[in-house]
C-alpha cells in the first residue's frame, strides 16, 4: 500500500487493508520526502521533526484513536533501533494482534497535525509504502 502523509493542515496518510486477519506489526517505508516541525531546513527528517531517537509518527484508526504506539496522551516516543532518519518505522510492539477486516482505513500522522497544536510552521511531506505483518 502506497501513502502520503504531511505535517499540517489534516494531511493525514490513508490506507486501507485488503486482506482482513490478524496483524502483529506495521512498516511504513520512506520513498521520498521529509516532514518538519519548523520550515528550516536542517530540521527535516522522515518520521520526527529532529534528528534523533524521538519519533512522531502515529497511526491512527479511521477516527483518529491512536493504534500504535500504545502510549497514550505523548507527543514524542522511541521505539529500538529506530532514528527519525531511519528509512523505515516499524511497529511491532502489538503484543495482541490486532484485528482487521478488508476495507478497513488507517491513517498516518504527524504528531502536531494529528493534535492540532503548532503546526502553522510544519512543512513536508513523506511518501511511504505500508507493509502489514499477518499472523
Amino acid at each position: 500500500m502506497k501513502s502520503v502523509f504531511g505535517a499540517r493542515d489534516n494531511t493525514y496518510g490513508s490506507f486501507t487493508m485488503q486482506s482482513g486477519g490478524n496483524v502483529m506489526s506495521f512498516k511504513l517505508v520512506n520513498l521520498r520526502g521529509k516532514i518538519s516541525c519548523r520550515t528550516v531546513a536542517s530540521r527535516y527528517d522522515y518520521w520526527a521533526c529532529d534528528k534523533g531517537d524521538n519519533l512522531q509518527t502515529f497511526l491512527t484508526n479511521d477516527s483518529n484513536a491512536v493504534i500504535l504506539p500504545h502510549w497514550p496522551d505523548i507527543t514524542s516516543y522511541q521505539l529500538p533501533g529506530m532514528r527519525s532518519d531511519s528509512p523505515e518505522l516499524i511497529f511491532n510492539n502489538l503484543t495482541v494482534p490486532l484485528r482487521v477486516t478488508p476495507g478497513q482505513e488507517f491513517r498516518v500522522w504527524y504528531m502536531e497535525d494529528l493534535k492540532d497544536d503548532s503546526e502553522f510552521d510544519n512543512g513536508g511531506q513523506t511518501c511511504m509504502d505500508i507493509y502489514a505483518l499477518y499472523v
